[in-house]
């Protein structure tokens, strides 16, 4: 769980946190934000997405999370095609059904001067 944010650095403990994941980075990334407004990366995950996070890593100006366990079911999500998602790092995208692809790559040119 976080339990503060001091000076942009988070803070964590051995609990894990629900994230609303509300956009995707570059790179496939969820992004969402934490109770106290910092930004949590999260690999995996898609937009809509309400998810157990393990917060992983602390920097300076953001957290990267790591998807414990999906608590909704969200349209856009769909089984990935290739066998070794999740595992070689090619395709980020394929659990995200291509129908929306489009309307993610639009709104990643607002979400790089969101940060």
């Amino acid at each position: 769980m976080i339990v503060g944010l001091i000076l942009g650095v988070c803070i964590m403990n051995e609990e894990m946190i629900v994230v609303e994941i509300s956009a995707l980075a570059f790179g496939g990334d969820g992004v969402g934000r934490l109770e106290d407004g910092a930004v949590v990366f999260v690999p995996y995950t898609a937009p809509g997405d309400k998810a157990m996070v393990r917060i992983v890593a602390r920097k300076k100006n953001f957290c990267k999370g790591e998807l414990v366990q999906l608590m909704n079911d969200n349209p856009i999500r769909v089984a990935p095609r290739c066998k070794y998602f999740g595992r070689c790092g090619g395709c980020q995208y394929q659990h995200i059904d291509w129908l929306h692809k489009e309307h993610i790559d639009n709104n990643r040119y607002y979400l790089f001067y969101l940060f």
